[in-house]
């Protein structure tokens, strides 16, 4: 069950971000939030997600970079909580963001 939910959950990623234009951190975990809920609104009451975004760059391989390999840009990190608690019509979101030093 939990590898089957861990698969579900990637995959939902996955396709959240193919099908939505969010540009920040902050918009795709609103845009996760809300997946989750349209998807599951028998067993959801609200969702929360968090957002990790860290920095990365083509990997070199010699003067040019690789095909597919990539390294950390920096170890500095943004970290976005993102939730959304559906009232009603008006639904309510917010955002937490903190940068993260590693």
């Amino acid at each position: 069950l939990i590898c089957s939910l861990l698969l579900s959950t990637r995959n939902a990623i996955y396709a959240v971000a193919k099908r939505m234009s969010s540009t920040t951190p902050k918009e795709f975990g609103l845009d996760l939030c809300r997946d989750f809920l349209i998807e599951y609104p028998s067993i959801l009451e609200a969702a929360k997600v968090e957002v990790v975004s860290t920095k990365w760059s083509w990997a070199a391989v010699g003067d040019a970079p690789h095909d597919y390999g990539f390294e950390k840009y920096s170890s500095e990190s943004t970290a976005v909580m993102s939730a959304l608690l559906p009232l009603e019509t008006d639904p309510i979101e917010f955002s937490i963001i903190s940068k993260i030093k590693k």
